[in-house]
């Protein structure tokens, strides 16, 4: 097992003319997150932007959070035919986009459950 960490680390002047270095914090792999999708644009301008979001996908690029809905509903349909033709090492490749694609919907979900972002929701309805 791997273990990373993460060290901050700035310059600081001492008294005597030499620089120092100093440690702020160390972070350990469990700290550090991986994530699979975000809301590109947190600050939406009319309703219809805050209920269907621009989102990013790491390793995939930009789009609509319906477009992601229904590329999990096709890549599903997809693993089904090929399982059902016996092509084993695809369906492998792509159950494996499969769950990225739904672990980004699932972050995504998630922020979107947020209190700040049903606030903002609710403020763009009262236009």
């Amino acid at each position: 097992m791997i273990v990373w960490s993460l060290v901050l680390i700035t310059s600081l002047q001492s008294r005597h003319g030499t620089n120092e270095m100093k440690r702020f914090k160390t972070f350990s792999s469990s700290e550090i997150v991986e994530v699979k999708g975000v809301i590109a644009n947190t600050k939406p301008d009319t309703l219809e932007d805050a209920e269907n979001p621009e989102i990013q996908v790491a390793g995939f690029g930009r789009m609509r959070l319906s477009n992601l809905k229904s590329k999990l509903v096709k890549d599903a349909n997809s693993i089904s035919t090929s399982a059902k033709r016996g092509d084993w090492n695809s369906v492998q490749g792509l159950i494996d986009k499969y769950q990225d694609f739904l672990t980004a919907h699932q972050e995504i979900e998630q922020e979107m459950s947020s209190p700040a972002y049903k606030r903002k929701i609710t403020k763009l309805k009262r236009r």
